[in-house]
C-alpha cells in the first residue's frame, strides 16, 4: 500500500512539473505583470531591486515588452510593464505561419474568394486582458505598448466591439501582444465570367457634413532624384516637422527616389491627386471611426494620419463642440493655383486663387514639453501676413513653459510675443522655440512617518496608498488600529522632523513649520518633505 501512495505521488509531481513547464509565455498575462509609473531619480535596475525583480533574469523581457530605445534612458511620468515579485519571463518573438485555402471554379455571377488565415505561434501573438474600473481600451494599449490605432480593425472585429462607449468591468479582451499587428483574414475577389467586375474594391469618397470646411490640402508628392525635405517644405509652404510626422519618416536626411509623401499645401493643385483636410466641428453621437465611415475613409489605415492632424489627441475621446481634421479624397483641378517657385530654388507657395503669400511656421522640436500652432483655433503649418497665430504650449509633468521665441528666418530678426501667448505674422517665414523648464512647485515629496510616533499612518492621495505627494494635492491620514484603552490625543504634521516626542507633546515646534490638519485627518502637501507624529493618550 505504502508503495503505490508512494508511486501516486511520484506520478502527480511528474504531471505538475510537466505543466509548470508549460505555463512560461512569451508575455505574461494579466496575473504576472504589473504597471510602474517611473519617478525623479529611478533607473531600470534600481526599480528592479527596490521591488524584489530579478533583472538580469528579466531584462530582455523589460526591454522588449516595453520597447525600450535605450534602457538607461527613462522619463518621469513614463509607466513600465513589469513582472510581479519572483516572476521570470521569457521573451519570444512572434512567429507566423499563413496557409491558403484554394480557389473553387465558379461560373456565373457568382465570386468565391480566396482567402488567406494567418495564425500565429509562439505563444506571445496575444494576451488576455480583463477590463478595470477606469480602464478604456486605448489606455490598456498604451500602458501595455500595443498601438491601439494600427490595431483597431483586429480588436475590434476579434472581440466583437460595437461600442468601445459601453465596455463592462470584468470584460475579457483579446489583444495583440506588445510590439506586434496582427492581421485579420482577408478575402481578395477573383475574376469570373458573367457580370461581375474585375479587380479589387475601392471605397468611394464619403460626402461631407453640414458645416464642414477644407482648412487646407495634402498635396501627394513622389520623391525625385535630388529632392530634399527642406526644398520640399519650403516649395510647398510646409512645416517639416509636421511633414514627417504625417509621413513616418525617422530620418529627414535619408528620403528615397519614387517615395510617396503627403506634403500641406494651402492650394489644391491644378492637376494629380490630393486630399482635402475637412474641418469637422463633433456633435453628440459622434465617434471617429463613424466620422470615417461617413468620409468614406478607413480609420485603421488613417489612424496615424489623423492623430498628427490633431496634433495627436487622444482620437477615442473626442468631445461635442471640438474641432477635428479629418484627410477626404478630393479631385484635381479646383480653384487653387499653382506655384512660381521650384524645389531648391526657396521661396514660399503663392496660391493663384487667394492672392495671399503664405509664409512656414518652421517649429524647432522642444523638450520637457510640446506645443502646435493654431490661426482661429485651427492648427496650421503657414500664416498670411498679419495673421495671429497662437502657440498652444503643453509642459510635461513637472515641468512648466519658459519662453517662447519667433524670429525671422531670413535675418534673425525677433518677433514680439504677447503674454497670451500670440504673435503677428510678418510678411516672412519665421522660426519658434519654445523652451520649458523645471518646475519645482510639481515635484513630488516625501511623507515620513516620525519614527517615535506613539502609532504609525499610511498616507492615501487620490484614493491610492503613496507614501509622496505633489504640492497642493489632498493627502487623507489612515491610522492602524489603536491599542487597547488608548485614543488619540494629538497629529501633528511638521516640514521639520522633530527632535522628540516630548517636543511635540509641549509644543515646542515652530508654528511656521506645521501644516494644518483638517478633523478628518487629511492635509494639503507643502512643496517640502513632511513628518508625521502621532500622540497616544488613556481613553
Amino acid at each position: 500500500m505504502k508503495k503505490r501512495l508512494l508511486s501516486l505521488l511520484l506520478c502527480l509531481c511528474v504531471v505538475a512539473g510537466l505543466f509548470a513547464g508549460l505555463s512560461v509565455t512569451a508575455y505574461a498575462d494579466d496575473g504576472d505583470t504589473w504597471v510602474y509609473t517611473v519617478q525623479q531619480g529611478d533607473y531600470l535596475s534600481k526599480i528592479c531591486a527596490d521591488h524584489k525583480i530579478d533583472f538580469n533574469a528579466n531584462r530582455e523581457w523589460i526591454v522588449n515588452t516595453n520597447k525600450l530605445k535605450n534602457p538607461n534612458i527613462l522619463s518621469v511620468g513614463q509607466t513600465l510593464v513589469l513582472p510581479k515579485e519572483g516572476k521570470v519571463l521569457k521573451y519570444v518573438a512572434p512567429t507566423t505561419t499563413t496557409t491558403t485555402t484554394p480557389t473553387a471554379t465558379t461560373t456565373g455571377t457568382v465570386v468565391t474568394p480566396t482567402t488567406t488565415t494567418t495564425t500565429y505561434t509562439g505563444g506571445a501573438s496575444t494576451i488576455q486582458y480583463t477590463l478595470k474600473s477606469g480602464d478604456t481600451v486605448l489606455k490598456v494599449c498604451q500602458t501595455l505598448g500595443i498601438d491601439f490605432h494600427k490595431n483597431y480593425d483586429w480588436i475590434t472585429t476579434v472581440n466583437n466591439i460595437t461600442n468601445y462607449n459601453n465596455l463592462k468591468v470584468g470584460r475579457v479582451l483579446t489583444l495583440p501582444a506588445p510590439g506586434t499587428t496582427p492581421a485579420l483574414n482577408t478575402a481578395t475577389p477573383t475574376t469570373t465570367t458573367g457580370t461581375v467586375t474585375t479587380g479589387t474594391a475601392v471605397a468611394t469618397t464619403g460626402t461631407t457634413l453640414a458645416g464642414d470646411t477644407v482648412q487646407y490640402y495634402l498635396i501627394d508628392y513622389v520623391v525625385k532624384s535630388g529632392d530634399t525635405l527642406y526644398n520640399i517644405c519650403n516649395y510647398y509652404g510646409a512645416n517639416s516637422a509636421t511633414v514627417q510626422s504625417l509621413n513616418g519618416i525617422t530620418n529627414a536626411a535619408r528620403l528615397t527616389v519614387g517615395q510617396k509623401l503627403s506634403i500641406p499645401s494651402m492650394s489644391a493643385p491644378t492637376s494629380g491627386t490630393y486630399t482635402k483636410v475637412i474641418a469637422h466641428k463633433v456633435v453628440s453621437g459622434d465617434t471617429v471611426d463613424a466620422l470615417c465611415r461617413t468620409y468614406g475613409i478607413s480609420y485603421a489605415a488613417n489612424a496615424n494620419k489623423i492623430s498628427a492632424l490633431n496634433n495627436n489627441i487622444n482620437l477615442a475621446a473626442i468631445k461635442v463642440g471640438q474641432t477635428l481634421l479629418f484627410p477626404v479624397s478630393g479631385s484635381a483641378g479646383g480653384s487653387g493655383g499653382g506655384s512660381s517657385v521650384v524645389p531648391g530654388q526657396g521661396g514660399s507657395v503663392t496660391p493663384g486663387a487667394a492672392g495671399n503669400t503664405y509664409y512656414t511656421l518652421n517649429k524647432t522640436g522642444s523638450v520637457n514639453g510640446t506645443y502646435s500652432l493654431t490661426v482661429n483655433g485651427q492648427s496650421v503649418n503657414g500664416a498670411v501676413n498679419n495673421q495671429t497665430v497662437h502657440v498652444v504650449a503643453t509642459p510635461d509633468h513637472y515641468y512648466s513653459l519658459d519662453k517662447i521665441t519667433v524670429t525671422r528666418t531670413s535675418n534673425g530678426a525677433n518677433i514680439p510675443v504677447d503674454a497670451n501667448n500670440n504673435f503677428v505674422m510678418p510678411a516672412s517665414d519665421v522660426q519658434i522655440v519654445v523652451t520649458f523648464k523645471y518646475d519645482e512647485t510639481k515635484t513630488p515629496h516625501n511623507i515620513i512617518n516620525y519614527e517615535n510616533s506613539q502609532l504609525s499612518v499610511t498616507p492615501v492621495v487620490n484614493g491610492y496608498t503613496n507614501y509622496q505627494a505633489e504640492p497642493g494635492q489632498s493627502v487623507s491620514l489612515i491610522f492602524d488600529k489603536l491599542p487597547s484603552g488608548k485614543v488619540i490625543s494629538k497629529i501633528m504634521v511638521s516640514t521639520v522632523k522633530p527632535n522628540s516626542l516630548e517636543e511635540v507633546i509641549n509644543n515646542k515646534i515652530n508654528s511656521n513649520y506645521l501644516v494644518s490638519v483638517s478633523s478628518n485627518f487629511t492635509f494639503s502637501m507643502p512643496a517640502y518633505n513632511v513628518y508625521v507624529t502621532v500622540v497616544l493618550k488613556d481613553a
